[in-house]
């Protein structure tokens, strides 16, 4: 008797007719079934509706049953068939801390290491309704194009291609990816440079020249040395103003101009904090000593001169 009650509770008093052809139809027959809850139906995989609608469509079937003889049996099944061409799909990866539930999110194709994916509503149910934009940092290749990303149905197609095992442009490299920008641009359109950039071809032409000058400095150090105690009636004049009345004076002249020339060796790199903080001592270290008159070793001589 306890479970006749409990079976009563779900129980619905109901109709049901038999239809023998379009305009026959059996007498209305009272009938108890079971009240059918959500929980029971039981929703399908997307499918695609060949020869009926070709259309993609998803189904939701719940069963029904009769009653007879204080028993219940199972009388078939009831579905309801939902069209999937207006459903969207967002392939794209759900923001960070996001709870929405989405089947389909992070199955884009983007090449993720320069580009990122932007859904496109109201395309329907179809994969590759996204566009694959450039991150911050890159540039699209094609800098004249007025539709600067890569359609999501074309990365798609060759994608299907790829795993299909024949020629694909997916997995060329360069193929479907945005450029860098240049050094210090955060963001940018083309390669056009956020900083100044180095003229090479005057900076070689100069080294070359400096090179040049430093490769004679010690063959005019050895003559001046050979000649050193050669006497000298006409006073001259160094290129500081200082009176030179013999060859060996130029020596340490010749030493304080090839230090700052022997430091462009360095600047000319890329710099860094230590050439760029090393560099200025030489330069201020011999420009001093140099026009001053205070050439290491032969201030003497200089004194001794200026005596005569």
């Amino acid at each position: 008797m306890m479970i006749h009650e409990i079976h009563r509770s779900y129980s619905r008093l109901g109709f049901h007719t038999y239809t023998l052809n379009e305009t026959t139809h059996t007498e209305r027959e009272e009938d108890e079934i079971l009240t059918v809850r959500y929980e029971d139906g039981r929703w399908s995989k997307p499918y695609y509706d060949c020869g009926g609608g070709n259309i993609w469509m998803l189904t939701y079937t719940v069963p029904f049953f009769g009653y007879v003889n204080d028993t219940y049996f199972f009388k078939g099944t009831s579905g309801i068939d939902i069209d999937l061409r207006r459903l969207d799909i967002d392939q794209c990866p759900l923001p960070p801390g996001s709870t929405q539930l989405n089947i389909f999110a992070a199955s884009d194709k983007c090449k993720k290491r320069t580009t990122e994916c932007i859904a496109i509503p109201g395309l329907g149910f179809r994969r590759g309704s996204y566009r694959c934009v450039c991150k911050r940092g890159f540039y699209y290749p094609d800098t004249k194009s007025t539709s600067r990303y890569y359609n999501g149905t074309v990365i798609e197609e060759e994608y299907e291609k790829l795993m299909m095992g024949d020629e694909s442009q997916y997995d060329v490299e360069g193929v479907f990816e945005c450029l860098p920008c240049a050094e210090g641009c955060e963001s940018c359109e083309d390669d056009s440079p956020c900083v100044v950039s180095l003229n090479w071809l005057m900076r070689t032409a100069i080294l070359i020249l400096e090179c040049c000058v430093i490769a004679c400095l010690p063959a005019v150090a050895l003559f001046t040395w050979k000649y050193g105690n050669v006497k000298n009636d006409q006073r001259t004049n160094d290129p500081c103003g200082q009176p030179v009345e013999r060859p060996g004076q130029l020596n340490s002249g010749l030493n304080g101009r090839a230090t700052p020339k022997l430091t462009l060796l360095v600047d000319d790199q890329s710099g860094n904090e230590t050439t760029y903080a090393t560099c200025p001592w030489p330069i201020s270290v011999t420009s001093r000593h140099s026009c001053d008159g205070y050439y290491p070793g032969n201030y003497y001589t200089t004194v001794e001169s200026r005596r005569e």
